[in-house]
Formats: C-alpha cells, structure tokens, sequence
C-alpha cells in the first residue's frame, strides 16, 4: 500500500491514465460505447 502511494506520487499522470482505463473499461463493461480520451488506451 506504501509503495503504492509512493508511485502514484511520483507518477502522477501515469496514475491519471491508469484511472481513466479503469473507467472506460468499466463503461464498457456495462454496454457503454466508449471514446477514451486522448492518451487512454482501452
């Protein structure tokens, strides 16, 4: 859990891409069609 926080602070949009692929793919998941946001892979 430490290290954790730790990358997320050091990587703070690595964390902000991480969360946005969470999130389309959840969409998805749901039977949403999703355009990701520019730099979101999903």
């Amino acid at each position: 859990m430490i290290a954790c926080k730790k990358w997320r602070g050091e990587n703070p949009e690595a964390f902000r891409k991480s969360q946005l692929r969470y999130y389309v793919n959840a969409l998805r998941r749901e039977g949403y069609t999703v355009i990701p946001p520019e730099g979101v892979e999903g």
